[in-house]
């Protein structure tokens, strides 16, 4: 195996992501779940936000030989942007309990941060003027780092609310 084939494998995840057109949402599933299994397993929230931010670099990388070795700017069968992305979304949050009914809510973030890095706007289209691994992961960092802000604005108005009446 040479390096660019691992690449290969690894920013499409064995490239089951062929065997979709949802190219994205397969990369948002497996970062969510990656996420949770983080959330549930590891406990040392330092090293759980050292992973996620490592990650981002790791994934620019591997998607740069990715995509010099498929011979294309940003292929879509390339999913590890938004694998890597998703856990950006919840990063300054302690969540709750790991259980069906809260993964269900976590699901809208999701859906947001889906519709943000399809439309592009708030400047994430900018992001596309890098090029290579930067470019593929850049502009899903920054869709996932607005969905979390986001989120912190209506948990905010939320508080408020209670406060309030």
């Amino acid at each position: 195996m040479t390096v660019e084939s691992i690449s290969i494998f690894i920013a499409t995840f064995g490239q089951a992501s062929e065997f979709t057109h949802l190219y994205g949402a397969l990369g948002m599933i497996f970062g969510y779940a990656w996420f949770i299994l983080m959330q549930r397993f590891i406990k040392i929230e330092a090293l759980k936000r050292s992973i996620i931010i490592l990650s981002a670099p790791l994934a620019m990388v591997i998607a740069e030989v990715a995509s010099l070795a498929l011979d294309a700017k940003d292929p879509s069968i390339i999913v590890l942007d938004e694998f890597v992305a998703v856990p950006f979304i919840f990063l300054g949050y302690k969540l709750l309990p790991v259980n069906k009914r809260n993964i269900l809510i976590g699901l809208l973030p999701l859906m947001l941060f889906g519709l943000l890095d399809n439309l592009k706007p708030l400047g994430i289209r900018n992001t596309e003027l890098f090029t290579g691994g930067i470019g593929i992961v850049a502009d899903d960092l920054a869709a996932a780092l607005i969905t979390g802000l986001i989120l912190y604005f209506i948990k905010r108005w939320q508080k408020r609310l209670k406060k309030d009446s």
